[in-house]
This record gives structure tokens, sequence and C-alpha cells, in this order.
């Protein structure tokens, strides 16, 4: 008898993990091209063909279409999501729709959207109760003209390096930019919008290395949000607002605002005298001021890919932890020479450093 019973119980091992190794190994990389060569030159053609554990790359181009998931937990990615000119160029000319089923695996990211992201699929879920936990980061959605001002909803995963800014209404309805999110939000940039984020009833967002500026957070009653390491200028409504640590109200110093008059869109990269990225000219330049958003995000947030100097610590916004942050000013110009054990970028090796060494002690890149 104890014999059948571990014979069983390999066989039952051994059938799981077959399983496993035919889903890893049957993942496909699938491209898209809208103008060379490639496995199909639309997205949602990729999408139709993929399965769960699926990538499609996307080459830069426009994509005139409708890109829906149907609830597939796959990856959408441009070629270079960390770049944010590929990232520019990498363009949906109209909406994102997720079903609502998709868990963090699904991805999507590097992409600037023309329209919006639906994390519900109203044909499939008349009531909206069922919100995406699909993954979105390093997204562009500003200077969109929507019903409602609204580019992002129902999407309860991760929102993260995204820019939402100078979106407005084009109808008599009025709502929020992100709405009823209820997931986390991290180094996103929600910036002079018509408004700015809602937190629906009986929803909980987090708000971390946010700059929610120009626009406002409103918390609806039953609603609760936590914020912290965040630049936010107003809130409002009646429910539950945890001020975590870290918080400020001031003045985030981007390089420009959106022209009331609609004549230009904002930039949303931080002022800084050492250093900041400006995408027209491809080059760092020097600001007279420095934003208070540099160096100002949450202690325990990787500083990812920012340029040194980087003061050790990740900048709040869209930009924070990736290769176009904004970099530290200590009341000089930048070292000539990078001295080791120099962690904040600052031309000195002292307690400042050790103190940054000690708070990461023992972390790897999976932390």
């Amino acid at each position: 008898m104890s014999g059948k019973i571990n014979l069983k119980r390999w066989l039952a091992a051994f059938t799981f993990l077959l399983a496993t190794w035919c889903t890893a190994a049957s993942a496909r990389t699938i491209y898209v091209d809208d103008d060379g060569p490639a496995d199909f030159n639309t997205i949602q053609a990729a999408i139709d063909d993929s399965n769960d554990g699926d990538t499609i790359i996307v080459q830069p181009g426009l994509y005139q279409e409708l890109v829906g998931f149907r609830g597939k937990n796959i990856t959408l990615t441009s070629t270079n999501p960390g770049d944010f000119d590929v990232v520019a160029a990498t363009i949906v000319d109209y909406s994102v729709g997720f079903r609502g089923t998709e868990d963090a695996n699904c991805m999507l990211t590097g992409f600037k959207i023309n329209h919006g992201i639906s994390g519900v699929d109203y044909l499939i879920d008349p009531t909206g109760e069922n919100h995406t936990h699909a993954t979105i980061s390093h997204c562009l959605l500003f200077g969109n003209r929507v019903s409602g001002g609204t580019v992002i909803k129902a999407c309860d995963g991760t929102i993260s390096n995204c820019e939402v800014a100078d979106n407005l209404p084009i109808s008599d309805v009025i709502d929020y930019a992100i709405r009823g999110c209820h997931g986390l939000i991290k180094n996103c940039t929600v910036a002079h919008n018509f408004l700015g984020i809602r937190v629906l009833q009986g929803g909980t967002t987090k708000i971390e290395n946010c700059i929610i500026y120009g626009n406002g957070i409103r918390v609806e009653g039953g609603a609760t949000v936590n914020i912290l390491y965040s630049d936010v200028d107003w809130i409002s409504g009646g429910g539950t607002v945890n001020w975590d640590p870290g918080n400020m109200d001031e003045d985030p110093c981007f390089v420009r605002v959106r022209d009331p008059f609609g004549a230009f869109n904002g930039e949303y990269h931080l002022n800084s005298q050492a250093g900041r990225w400006d995408p027209n000219s491809q080059s760092w330049v020097q600001d007279d001021v420095t934003s208070p958003c540099i160096d100002a995000g949450n202690p325990n947030s990787p500083i990812g890919l920012e340029p040194f100097p980087n003061g050790g610590l990740i900048n709040m916004g869209a930009y924070g932890g990736t290769p176009e942050a904004s970099k530290s000013y200590f009341g000089r110009p930048p070292c000539e020479i990078i001295i080791a054990g120099d962690v904040n970028g600052d031309c000195k090796v002292n307690w400042l450093d050790f103190q940054i060494i000690a708070l990461h002690w023992l972390r790897d890149e999976s932390q």
C-alpha cells in the first residue's frame, strides 16, 4: 500500500512539474510593427494570437486601434519602456481596455496612450464591479480631450512611473483623470488635469512617491487613501485620509505647466541646478532652481537607474528611478571626480553615505 501511495505522489509531482515546464517552454515572444516586417502589424492581432505568459514587443509607431487584453495575462511592451523617448514614439491612438479578470502577471508598459485605459469591460460586466489587477508602468497619458476627462479607471493593480497630465473633459460630465483605481499608485506624476484622482466608496488606494499637483485628490465617504512620500496640494471628500511619513505640499518646480488657454502642454520633468533631462534638445540642462521633490521619495525605494549624482534617494514623480530623473544638487556644481564611497554624490564621504548604506545593508537587486 505504501508503495502505491508513493507512486501516486511521484506521478502527481511529475505531472505538475511537466505542466509547469510545458507552460514556460510554450511562452512566446511576438513582434509588432506598423510599417515593417514583424509577426503582426497591429497590436490587437498579436493579442488575439497570444496566450497567457506570452510577451508582445511593439516597435515605435502610430497604432490607430482599440487595444483589448481580453483577460489574457500577457506582457505588452514597447521596445524600451525605460526610455521615455521610445515611449513617446510608441503610440496607441485610442483606448486600451482590460476585461477585469487579469492579475498582476498581466503587464502594460511603455506606451503613449491618446485616449485612456479602462480596467473593466462593461459589455461583459455591466455593473463594473470586477476591476483589472494588471500592472501598468511607464506610460504617458497627457494632453487628451476625453469624455469626463478620465484617462485611467477601474485599475486595481500597481500603476507606476506614469505621467498623467493636461487631460481635459470634452463633455458636460466632469470627472477625475484617475478614477476608482484601488491599488498602488507609485512614482506617478498627476498634474494639471481638470481634476486629479478620485477614490470611490469601499476602495483603498495607496499613493507613494507621487506628485499630485494642480488637480488634487477626492476621497469619497467610505473610501480610504494612504499617502506617503508624496507632494499633494489639496485633498477633499468625506473619506479616510492616512498621512504617512514624508509628505509635502510644495511647488514641485516643473519645467513648464500647461497653458490655461491650450497654447501648449506642460513639461513635467523637475527643475534642477545640477541638471535635468531636456527631451527636446536630448541633453542635460541646468536650471536656476531645484525641485523639492528631488531625493524626496521613500528612502526604502531603490533608486533604480537614476543618474549620478542622485543623492542615494529616489525622486518623487514619474521620472523617479529612471535614467531621466533630475540630478541632486548640493549647493555646488556636480563633482568632477566621483570619490569612492561617495554614495549620495555630494563630493564627500561622510556619515550621510554610511546612513544610506546601512539602510540598504544586505539587500540585493530582488528587494
